[in-house]
């Protein structure tokens, strides 16, 4: 099972977190984070061609 598998099933079931092999994967995440090797990012739905945008798909980075 894979870091992102892992991640998805302890946040399906909460108790997994007890087990090392999920916590650490949790906690590498977000050491990785912390240090500026993984981004977090999320579709930026509010972009409007009205608003002179072209309507195609961007990402804002969340802090």
């Amino acid at each position: 099972m894979d870091i992102q598998q892992q991640i998805q099933a302890a946040w399906n079931d909460r108790s997994l977190l007890q087990q090392t092999q999920y916590s650490d994967a949790v906690r590498s995440v977000i050491e990785a984070v912390d240090k500026g090797k993984l981004r977090v990012a999320e579709p930026d739905v509010f972009r409007d061609p009205a608003d002179g945008n072209d309507g195609s798909t961007s990402f804002r980075v969340l802090r």
